[in-house]
């Protein structure tokens, strides 16, 4: 595949920290979008770009090192820009 592709990351999350990582994400402009898709049980959708998706990976991982954020990835699909 060439050219910019769309990332999804799904993730769960402790419910308490959802506010926290709303802002950390807002705080990255045009990085990436997130939202809650199942509130009940704390899963989490990030959008990115594939030109941003390591910058997501490392907010996650410094989320988990630095602010002790139980967040796990459970899953991360690819497609091509506008085509889902």
């Amino acid at each position: 595949m060439e050219g910019i592709l769309e990332v999804i990351y799904r993730v769960r999350v402790d419910r308490e920290n959802i506010g926290l990582i709303n802002a950390i994400f807002e705080a990255y402009e045009e990085v990436a979008i997130v939202r809650v898709v199942d509130k009940k049980d704390s899963l989490m959708e990030i959008y990115t770009s594939s030109s941003f998706s390591h910058v997501v990976e490392r907010i996650i991982e410094a989320l988990k090192d630095e602010y002790g954020v139980k967040m796990d990835v459970v899953g991360r699909e690819v497609f091509p820009c506008g085509v889902r």
